[in-house]
């Protein structure tokens, strides 16, 4: 809904943000933000919008703790970290990993059980699936495909090549990832990744390449939803001080939990059903556009 006059904010209620919205109450306090990267701060040929640049920077100028809620690696956001100034407790890897951006401290960490990494090894080796493990310094593949290609274009680094199942005997591994593409494929690795027992699995989409899938598979107790929580406590806040911005399915529990939860408008369904704003999309600056309406 889009109306001249300002709008209370309703629980349960989903309102769309444009640039005639304003709301009753605004700005509202807040004290932590978390972002998702690609498909909401970074589009397309992997640029942020300025205007959500600049409505980043002035949450953190107003107190605001900023960090990030993603499915990347740590080590795969530090350059959109420093372009952001984002350096606040943040959780990666699908929710295992939680680390303070500006020190590194690890403050939450879940792996991946052997009994699931010999079974995702067995699925790759079956199936011909393309299989990445990641520790929290590095992401490891078997050999170059046309997927480690693609998905290395979202990281700050290219994968180490090595035998998988050598690299699991002895090294903690937090996170792995599959990939396949929309349609057959998807619904395919979705049955298969199902019948694995102790792992969760989210999906997300290249913002650069739309119709690639990524299963993002870490331990059943790693769930967005232990992470969210978490984040809580180390924020010491109540979820009524949060913002969490997205934009697919594996956004949901984030945008679910915060009270401003915050859909893009190129998100997928769950993810706007999940929030109870959605903002333009994300090259049209839409997080920027939310921050200013909510929070400036």
């Amino acid at each position: 809904m889009q109306i001249a006059e300002k709008m209370r904010i309703l629980p349960g209620a989903r309102y769309d943000i444009s640039e005639s919205t304003s709301f009753a109450g605004a700005p509202f306090p807040l004290k932590a933000a978390l972002f998702d990267i690609d498909g909401t701060v970074v589009g397309r040929n992997h640029a942020i919008a300025p205007r959500t640049k600049e409505a980043i920077k002035a949450l953190k100028k107003l107190g605001v703790s900023v960090g990030f809620a993603t499915g990347r690696a740590s080590f795969a956001t530090r350059e959109v970290g420093a372009e952001l100034d984002i350096d606040g407790p943040s959780m990666f890897f699908a929710g295992s990993l939680i680390q303070d951006v500006a020190s590194g401290t690890v403050l939450y960490r879940v792996d991946l059980m052997d009994t699931s990494i010999q079974q995702l090894l067995a699925l790759s080796a079956d199936r011909g699936y393309h299989l990445e493990f990641y520790t929290e310094e590095d992401f490891f593949a078997e050999r170059l495909t046309e997927e480690l290609a693609i998905h290395q274009q979202y990281s700050s680094r290219p994968a180490v090549i090595t035998p998988l199942r050598q690299l699991a005997a002895h090294t903690p591994l937090i996170k792995a990832v599959m990939m396949s593409t929309m349609g057959e494929g998807e619904a395919r690795l979705r049955g298969e990744l199902a019948r694995i027992e102790g792992i969760a699995v989210t999906y997300s989409y290249g913002a650069v390449h739309p119709d690639i899938v990524f299963a993002n598979i870490v331990d059943a107790k790693a769930t967005r939803e232990a992470a969210f929580e978490e984040l809580l406590r180390i924020n010491t806040c109540s979820a009524e001080l949060v913002a969490t911005f997205g934009d697919s399915e594996a956004d949901y529990a984030f945008l679910k939990a915060a009270r401003f939860g915050v859909a893009t408008g190129n998100g997928v369904t769950a993810a706007k059903e999940a929030a109870s704003f959605i903002t333009t999309t994300v090259d049209q600056g839409g997080v920027g556009l939310a921050i200013e309406k909510l929070f400036l």
